[in-house]
């Protein structure tokens, strides 16, 4: 009965790892878009198809020192995945690479992106 319970426990905390980190990022880049513009912010987006890529963004919010950030969105998990891990270091602390979204940018910026 205990190993049942360890199981089931770590089985939900890796569940709700997943959701957490998953969940809050925009499913697209107009939602992101959409996301951003009601949080106060100027938004350019494009759209393009080539090597896994399906569009990006770039959002600004204030004039000299205000926040920023940077979106690309791909067609699937494994390509951003693959994007990040042949375009970043391993010291690269303000790249980050969730479901199917690379960005990057001020703090601030990034965090109203994931939230």
């Amino acid at each position: 009965m205990k190993k049942f319970a360890k199981f089931t426990a770590l089985a939900l905390v890796l569940v709700l790892a997943v959701a957490m980190l998953t969940a809050c990022v925009p499913s697209d880049v107009e939602s992101a878009k959409a996301k951003l513009e009601g949080a106060g912010y100027v938004v350019v987006s494009y759209s393009e198809e080539a090597d896994g890529l399906q569009g990006g963004f770039l959002a600004t919010k204030g004039l000299i020192g205000g926040e920023t950030v940077y979106a690309l969105y791909f067609d699937s998990a494994a390509s951003a995945k693959e994007w990040f891990n042949a375009n970043t270091s391993r010291d690269d602390t303000t790249t980050k690479c969730a479901g199917k979204w690379v960005y990057w940018g001020t703090e601030g910026g990034m965090k109203d992106f994931a939230k």
